[in-house]
Formats: structure tokens, C-alpha cells, sequence
């Protein structure tokens, strides 16, 4: 939008859909404004991963956000389902948006756990947002995100991945300012949060992904897989912001019951 005479209005860019019930626009997903009470929570949260949380203080404070990072196989999608099952043990709907598993994939997964799908993804529970990554557009799912957030009294979002959003924006200024936004509107609703990013099993110099957005994270987990005679699945923190954390290697088990840190 360039010009709207006599009326405030939002510049920049802004995507719109257009398909055989016309044409619809998306407003341009910005940071939202901070309302006069807004204090953060000093209230922690279970990760639902047996000795996780003990390399945290006792959890994860809530409202804050958690960027989960390995190379594929590491456990991410497994760690961010663990942490949306405990809070629907704990009473807290959960929203899951993945970009990969459709929800065929995502049943066999929660199966393979020994949980039973249909009572992980309902109305009160977790609510399943796919997307495939080939029509994927930043903005529209970053306005879908916050509408189911707002509509089923989310507690809990689990982005999976981000990479998916990062390969859909226009340039690395915008996937930043996009995800800082997203996680501002997140964290002032008080609802906590995972972002999960593939890498390609280490820590590069400039940052996590091609576009780094370490920064706007609370807290780093990194996944490393350490191929030997044996595969060793590994959980390191490498960041909690305002909490103490343990920061040594510990190992990362994915057995028939769930996860596990030993």
C-alpha cells in the first residue's frame, strides 16, 4: 500500500489469495502493541520430558519462547509433541503448525509413542494447523496462527519448522521481522512457545539458520546426532534467558515410551 487519503493506514506489502471464491487480502503480520498491564509470568511450565526440566530451574517460564535445533532425525518433532502432551495433561490447549507432517503422519507418529491420536487432536487438546511448504505464505499463517490461538484458548504452539517459513519469505529482513512479531503477539497472550529449526548437526558461526534468529529466542536447545559404531542423540541448553540452566551434553533417548535425558 502506497497511498489512502484522509485515513491512517499499514505500508509495505501485503499478500493476498485469489481462487475461485475471489480474491482475499492478508494484512501484513507486524508486532503488536503492548497493552499498559502486560508483565511477563514467572510461573514454569513441564516440558513432559522426564529430567528435562530439572536442566532449567524446575521449567520452562511461561510466555517464553524455546527455539529447538538439530539436524533431521535428532528428535525435535518428538521433544515439541512431548511438551504439547503435558500441557493437555496439564489442562492446557496446545496448537501444533507443522509444515511437514500431514495428519496422517502425525497419527502414526502419536502412535508409535503409544498414544491414541484421537484423543491428542481435538477440540480442548491440540489443534493440528498443516500447511503444506509448497503453497506456503508467511503472513497468512502468522494471522491462522494467532486466530486459532485466540478462538481455542491456546496455552502452548509448537512451530514445525521454521526453516519451511524462512524458505517462503521474500528476504531475510522480513522472516525476521515476521517471527519477532509472531513470538511478541505469543508472548503477551502468556501463551509459551516452541520453534523448532533444522540444521545440519553443529553450530554455525552465523547463527542457526541461513537467517539468524537465535536472538529472539528465550532459550536454545540443540539436538546433536554423534555417529560412531553406534547412533548417540545428544540435548544441550545452550541459552535460557533470566533462568539458570545446566549447560552440558546430555544424552537424548527416543525409546518405545517416549523421550528421554539422561
Amino acid at each position: 500500500m502506497l497511498k489512502l487519503r484522509g485515513s491512517a493506514s499499514l505500508t509495505g506489502d501485503h499478500p493476498f489469495h485469489l481462487d475461485k471464491g475471489g480474491l482475499k487480502a492478508f494484512r501484513r503480520f507486524v508486532t503488536p502493541s503492548l497493552s499498559a498491564d502486560y508483565k511477563p509470568r514467572l510461573e514454569r511450565l513441564r516440558s513432559g520430558i522426564a529430567h528435562l526440566d530439572e536442566m532449567v530451574a524446575t521449567g520452562w517460564l511461561r510466555g517464553t519462547t524455546t527455539l529447538v535445533a538439530g539436524p533431521s532425525g535428532a528428535g525435535k518433532t518428538s521433544i515439541g509433541l512431548h511438551f504439547l502432551k503435558a500441557g493437555v495433561d496439564d489442562g492446557e490447549p496446545g496448537l501444533l503448525a507443522s509444515f511437514q507432517e500431514n495428519p496422517t503422519q502425525l497419527a502414526r507418529m502419536m502412535i508409535s509413542l503409544h498414544w491414541e491420536p484421537e484423543q491428542m487432536i481435538r477440540r480442548g487438546a491440540v489443534d493440528h494447523f498443516y500447511t503444506s511448504p509448497v503453497e506456503l505464505q508467511i503472513d497468512p499463517v502468522g494471522h491462522e496462527i494467532m486466530q486459532r490461538v485466540d478462538r481455542g484458548g491456546i496455552r502452548r504452539v509448537v512451530i514445525d519448522a521454521v526453516n519451511d517459513l524462512e524458505h517462503s519469505a521474500r528476504d531475510a529482513v522480513r522472516y525476521r521481522d515476521f517471527l519477532y512479531s509472531l513470538t511478541q503477539a505469543l508472548a503477551i497472550r502468556g501463551v509459551t512457545s516452541m520453534l523448532l529449526v533444522e540444521t545440519a548437526g553443529f553450530l554455525p558461526a552465523h547463527g542457526l539458520t541461513g537467517y539468524d534468529i537465535s536472538y529472539l529466542s528465550d532459550n536454545i536447545l540443540l539436538l546433536e546426532m554423534l555417529l560412531a559404531d553406534d547412533l548417540t542423540r545428544t540435548i544441550r541448553i545452550v541459552k535460557s534467558r533470566g533462568s539458570r540452566h545446566d549447560g552440558r551434553r546430555h544424552v537424548l533417548r527416543i525409546a518405545e515410551d517416549g523421550v528421554e535425558v539422561g
